[in-house]
C-alpha cells in the first residue's frame, strides 16, 4: 500500500544521505580546484616534480586522477586528467614508443579505480549504505581487494602486449606476467594461496610479484620465470604439506606449460591488422555515426562542432588509429538509418 511506498522512500533517503554528504563535501573541494584553475596548474606542478622521470610522472598523475575522482564522476575526471597528463606521458614516454591510446587508458583506468579508493570511494560508499556498514571500512576493504589492480594501469605503458600490441610472443608473455604478478601480490596481501602462508613467505611472494609487475628493466621471460616459479613452487609445497600429492603432477605440468608457451609462440607470425582497420587507415578518416535528437550522446554546438559521449569516443578512436582526433567524418544517424549505415561501412 501507500504506507509501504512512503516507508521505502524514507529508508532510501536515509540510506543515501551519508553517501550524498561525503560526495558533496569532496565535490566542493574538487569544484574549487577546477573553478580556480588549480587543476590545470597541476599539469605544470606534476611536470616540475617529475623532473623528466616517466615512472614518477605516472605515480603523480595516478594520484591526481584518484583525488579528482573523489568528487566528480569518472568521465569528467578522466577528461580533466587526460588534458593535463596525456601530453606529458607522450613526451616523456617517447623513448619507449608510448602511443596515445596507452596514455589515455592509463588515465581512464585510474579514473575508474578512484571509485574504490578512500577517502571518498563512491562505489564502496554505495555498497556500505546498502549493507548498513561503515562507509570508511567499506572503502578500505574495497581498496584492499583492488590493491593488486593498481599495477595494471602501469602495464598499459610498460607492457603494451596486454593491449594486443606487438608479436604474439610479446602479447602472451606480457599477459602471463601480469596474471602471475596479480596472483602473487594478492596472495601475499591476503596471506593465502591454497592455504594460509606465514609472514616471511608473504613478504617474499609480494616482493616477487612487485618485481614481476614493475621490473621492466629485465627481460619479460625472466620476470615470467621468477613469478611462475614462485607461484608454482608455493602451490606444490602447500600441496605436499597437506598430503595432496596426487595433485602435484598436474600443477607441475601446468607450470611447465606456462613457461613453454611463450617459447613456442616465438615461431608464430605477428598478428596483422584486420580488413576494417586497414580500410580506415587507407582512407585516412574515420566515419563516425552520431545520434540525432539526444543531446546527452551527441549534438553540434553553436559552431557546428559535434560534442557528447559519442563524439568523444569517435575522437579517441581516431586519435588511436590515425594519430589525429580531428580525422573524423560525422554521419548523423537515426534509429532507422543506423543499421543500414553499419552494414554499408
Amino acid at each position: 500500500g501507500w504506507r509501504d511506498i512512503l516507508e521505502s522512500l524514507k529508508v532510501a533517503g536515509m540510506t543515501m544521505a551519508p553517501l550524498a554528504v561525503s560526495i558533496a563535501g569532496a565535490g566542493v573541494v574538487v569544484s574549487a580546484l577546477t573553478a580556480t584553475g588549480m587543476v590545470v596548474a597541476f599539469g605544470g606542478i606534476i611536470k616540475e616534480l617529475a623532473h623528466g622521470n616517466l615512472a614518477l610522472l605516472l605515480v603523480l598523475l595516478a594520484s591526481t586522477v584518484i583525488v579528482l575522482g573523489m568528487g566528480i564522476p569518472t568521465t569528467p575526471s578522466y577528461i580533466i586528467a587526460a588534458a593535463i597528463g596525456v601530453p606529458q606521458i607522450l613526451e616523456l614516454g617517447r623513448y619507449l614508443g608510448v602511443e596515445m591510446l596507452q596514455a589515455h587508458l592509463f588515465v581512464f583506468y585510474f579514473a575508474v579505480l578512484a571509485d574504490a579508493t578512500p577517502p571518498v570511494a563512491a562505489a564502496a560508499f554505495a555498497a556500505a549504505a546498502i549493507s548498513k556498514s561503515s562507509p570508511m571500512m567499506a572503502g578500505l576493504h574495497a581498496a584492499r581487494f583492488a590493491i593488486a589492480g593498481f599495477t595494471v594501469g602501469f602495464a598499459f605503458i610498460y607492457d603494451p602486449g596486454i593491449m594486443l600490441r606487438g608479436s604474439l610472443t610479446e602479447i602472451i608473455t606480457a599477459t602471463l606476467v601480469q596474471v602471475a604478478a596479480l596472483v602473487l601480490i594478492t596472495g601475499a596481501y591476503a596471506g593465502y594461496i591454497i592455504r594460509p602462508i606465514g609472514l616471511l613467505p608473504r613478504l617474499l611472494l609480494g616482493s616477487l610479484g612487485l618485481f614481476a609487475a614493475f621490473g621492466h628493466a629485465v627481460p619479460d621471460m625472466l620476470r615470467l620465470a621468477l613469478a611462475a616459479g614462485a607461484l608454482g613452487g608455493t602451490v606444490a609445497l602447500q600441496l605436499m604439506m597437506t598430503r595432496k600429492t596426487s595433485m602435484i603432477r598436474p600443477i607441475v605440468a601446468l607450470l611447465g606449460v606456462l613457461l613453454a608457451v611463450p617459447a613456442v609462440a616465438q615461431n608464430v607470425a605477428p598478428q596483422q591488422a584486420g580488413p576494417t582497420l586497414s580500410a580506415i587507415r587507407a582512407r585516412g578518416v574515420l566515419n563516425c555515426g552520431v545520434s540525432t535528437g539526444d543531446p546527452a550522446w551527441s549534438q553540434p554546438d553553436s559552431q557546428g562542432v559535434w560534442q557528447g559521449v559519442d563524439a568523444d569516443m569517435c575522437r579517441a578512436v581516431a586519435a588511436a588509429v590515425l594519430g589525429d582526433p580531428n580525422k573524423v567524418s560525422w554521419q548523423p544517424l537515426t534509429g532507422e538509418t543506423r543499421f543500414a549505415a553499419l552494414s554499408g561501412g
